[in-house]
């Protein structure tokens, strides 16, 4: 049941088909992306993991997928809440998806050497964020709303302005610009 918006079911993260029968639990995923990009990138994260499906991925603490091609994540990927540890640096990625700021739990997060042109500051957890080598050019008012943050690499970016709450971080221990 997939369109610009998927029936998802809540116990194992699957995007529901038109012959299942709805469980108690569905979570309607609204897509920012074509339905067939989203299987495609649903597909494409699955192969890199080596996991058979969004179930087996959702349980991971930690997920490495480092220099993996990847060019875009599914809209579910917000579903991954046990995630506490994140590499996605070195891959071809130029946006993350809206339900990225549902991964409260993160705290490592590597983002180094994509396409990203913009940030997140939704991710209150994070203790160490590493953005270099994107094309960012503006990190959002939010992102003083990263107050567990102590280790932050940004250099290699082309921005143009820092936020009034760039200094708010007030965990920061290490900033490489």
């Amino acid at each position: 049941l997939c369109g610009r918006v998927c029936l998802t079911n809540m116990a194992t993260a699957e995007p529901l088909v038109d012959a299942d029968t709805l469980p108690v639990d569905v979570q309607a995923i609204v897509l920012s992306i074509d339905p067939e990009q989203e299987c495609q990138a649903q597909a494409t994260l699955l192969a890199a993991t080596s996991l058979q499906d969004m179930q087996e991925l959702a349980a991971q603490q930690s997920l490495t997928l480092h220099a993996n091609q990847l060019t875009a994540l599914p809209e579910n990927f917000g579903q991954l809440v046990a995630l506490e540890t994140l590499r996605l640096d070195e891959n071809q990625l130029s946006a993350l998806p809206d339900s990225f700021g549902q991964l409260v739990g993160l705290k490592t997060l590597r983002l180094g050497k994509n396409l990203l042109s913009e940030s997140f500051g939704q991710l209150v957890a994070v203790k160490t964020l590493s953005l270099h080598a994107n094309q960012v050019t503006v990190l959002p008012e939010s992102f003083g709303q990263l107050v567990a943050l102590q280790r932050l690499t940004l250099h290699k970016n082309q921005f143009t302005a820092l936020p009034k709450t760039f200094g708010e971080p007030v965990a920061l221990e290490t900033l490489g610009l």
